[in-house]
């Protein structure tokens, strides 16, 4: 029997990558049974690695390097081929390897106001790091955009998550991402304040107005205006005194005739409306006449 010697079909490559991230080098052989042993040259010429560490896989086709740090960089690697049937031994080409800085994440943005009223802007910030830069990622933590650094403000009009990454000016090589939780609230608004209202004791009625707020709250003057208080439970005020447009008043004594009303409406991060006053008339019902 005669046996061919191996044959490097397929020569390892040169990995770029950055640090923290994975890699691997494969060759591909044709002819006889083949074994493996992986190389590196760290400077001073090639000797064997075994498996442990960042390396796995010194003994077959493919060498992996699991997380190399930046101290690796430039170093080579190649792979002897040995043929088990005694015809001779191979050595592809060398691969090198480049390891680039991942740099660090940068610091989580700053709203110039948060919680915001209709939109806000993250504020500008450039990077201490030579040889970074820092870009705006929008509501995206994984995304690598260059759109826009962040020497400028970023605007925001929505509630959400707002990133940002940190780019090596060489190596393409991305940090993770920083984020900063900013919530932007739509404007309260009034379309109809409180009323005047008349009633008879024994009647319920409501103080009503139309609008939209995320609060709502209530108010009472007793002192003809002089003086409001924010309403309070009790037999009369029976419902709506907070977050509600209807308040709802049930069996007015007299004594509550001339007691004026109006609604605070408000959200965080925007100016806070008060409606008009509507004046509540409680008339006495009369008895009923003798029979």
């Amino acid at each position: 029997t005669v046996n061919s010697g191996p044959t490097i079909t397929t020569q390892p490559v040169n990995k770029t990558i950055c640090s923290g991230s994975n890699t691997s080098f494969t060759i591909a052989t044709s002819g006889a049974p083949v074994t493996y042993q992986w190389q590196e040259n760290t400077g001073s010429g090639y000797s064997n690695i075994a498996n442990g560490g960042v390396y796995s896989g010194v003994l077959t086709a493919t060498l992996i390097l699991t997380a190399p740090p930046v101290a690796m960089n430039t170093y080579s690697y190649q792979c002897v081929v040995s043929s088990t049937s005694g015809c001779g031994t191979v050595t592809p080409t060398a691969a090198i390897l480049t390891v680039n800085q991942t740099p660090a994440a940068p610091p989580a943005p700053t709203p110039l106001a948060n919680p915001a009223c209709s939109s806000t802007s993250l504020s500008a910030m450039s990077s201490t790091v030579a040889g970074v830069t820092w870009y705006w990622q929008g509501t995206s933590s994984t995304s690598s955009v260059t759109t826009q650094n962040t020497n400028t403000d970023y605007n925001v009009t929505a509630s959400g998550n707002y990133y940002v990454r940190a780019q090596s000016n060489t190596g393409n090589c991305w940090s993770a991402a920083s984020v900063f939780s900013v919530t932007v609230n739509t404007p309260v608004t009034i379309t109809s304040g409180a009323s005047n209202k008349g009633v008879c004791t024994g009647i319920n009625t409501t103080m009503d107005i139309t609008g939209a707020a995320a609060t709502k709250q209530w108010y009472v003057s007793t002192d003809n205006g002089v003086t409001f208080n924010p309403v309070t439970a009790n037999a009369v005020y029976t419902g709506g005194i907070t977050n509600n447009n209807n308040l709802s008043i049930t069996n007015a004594p007299v004594s509550y005739n001339g007691n004026q009303y109006y609604c605070v409406v408000s959200v965080a991060g925007c100016p806070t409306l008060t409606s008009s006053i509507g004046v509540l008339t409680v008339t006495q019902t009369p008895a009923a006449p003798p029979r």
